[in-house]
């Protein structure tokens, strides 16, 4: 480290020739040499000499060609960057995370000069770089619809990805945090989007017990299935914080990235995810007997949740339980059966008369009595 005032002469130099030791692979830790890294990729301030690096070490540290495509963006011609991030997407491994956000720059600016199919291609590509449900979402979204070749296509890239890494459960970091790795969690919520129902029920909702659901699908499957049976263009109280639970499960800003400002300055989460139901429903299309044989199995889960929290004495749980009772009688209501949500909130006040707690949930979701 230099100390006093006097500047290192050939400060540049220094800098690349300290990159190159940095990517000899001599230091001990990768992750104090890739957070070195990155400190001195910053120290660059030349863009020729940037982009010169993330060519020559961009197989180790890809992350070099996203450095260039944010600091260049806005000050280089979008079509130069353009080019540099479909070098970049053919230079960098396939299944590289780094290459999903390369390509998502790739999309913002194709969209911003309003081509829509290489926007389109950019926001697979960043799929199939990091198969996640917030990619899928963008995808479905932005795109116009897809068809029923396209849903085909992205359904075997999730599955291909799954079977390559079929031991990830959680939605933590893999052995390798660049590497991309479908957790069980974003897989049955992938099928849930490309309408396999069946699928994320038999594969994520097998629970025999109503505790410890935090560490599953449970939750998730079941406000899924909720929104999805729920029929009406207005969502009242239970639906509503249904639909607000699932939205926490990605960031807007994440999924409008890739898109143009102009498309995107309007929008927000609640119409996103209504239009994205709406899509779902025209292409699942249950029949009566299908919503009966759902109803059931909702009509199980909850009073297999119901149970076991309050035979756990779990109170800080009350509230949820109450949600998903108010929000199933809602969606019956939806689908035509008269006062189905006063009968319902009022079975479980009967079967529960002494949790106090529990019935004042149960009335801030409309209980009557």
């Amino acid at each position: 480290m230099q100390m006093g005032d006097d500047e290192i002469s050939d400060f540049n130099d220094f800098i690349l020739s300290w990159i190159d030791y940095l990517n000899e692979g001599d230091v001990r830790s990768k992750w104090i040499a890739d957070k070195m890294l990155d400190n001195a990729i910053t120290l660059i301030s030349d863009p020729q000499t940037m982009l010169d690096n993330a060519r020559k070490y961009g197989d180790v540290h890809p992350e070099l060609y996203v450095k260039y495509i944010e600091t260049q963006n806005g000050i280089q011609d979008p079509q130069h960057l353009i080019s540099v991030c479909q070098e970049a997407m053919d230079a960098i491994p396939v299944n590289c995370i780094v290459r999903a956000k390369v390509s998502l720059w790739y999309s913002k600016f194709q969209s911003d000069l309003h081509d829509d199919i290489k926007k389109k291609y950019g926001f697979i590509e960043a799929y199939r770089s990091e198969t996640s449900e917030v990619n899928l979402l963008r995808i479905l979204f932005f795109s116009q619809g897809s068809s029923e070749k396209e849903i085909s296509m992205l359904k075997d890239i999730a599955s291909t990805v799954k079977a390559q890494y079929p031991d990830k459960r959680s939605s933590y970091l893999y052995d390798d945090s660049n590497i991309n790795a479908l957790s069980d969690y974003d897989y049955y919520s992938i099928l849930f989007w490309m309408g396999d129902i069946s699928e994320m029920i038999q594969k994520g909702m097998k629970v025999k017990v109503g505790i410890g659901w935090s560490e599953t699908f449970m939750k998730k499957g079941l406000a899924f299935l909720l929104l999805l049976l729920f029929e009406e263009d207005k969502y009242p109280k239970g639906i509503l914080e249904i639909l607000s639970g699932v939205e926490r499960d990605f960031n807007l800003d994440n999924i409008i990235f890739g898109e143009s400002e102009e498309k995107t300055k309007d929008l927000d989460k609640d119409i996103i995810t209504v239009e994205l139901l709406e899509s779902l429903r025209t292409r699942v299309a249950l029949n009566r007997e299908d919503k009966e044989k759902l109803f059931k199995k909702i009509d199980k889960w909850i009073q297999l949740r119901v149970d076991a929290i309050m035979n756990a004495n779990r109170r800080n749980y009350y509230h949820e339980c109450a949600m998903y009772i108010a929000a199933f009688g809602e969606v019956q209501e939806s689908n035509g059966v008269a006062c189905a949500k006063q009968q319902i909130l009022q079975r479980y006040k009967n079967l529960y008369s002494r949790r106090r707690s529990f019935i004042d949930e149960l009335k801030w979701f409309g209980l009557r009595k």
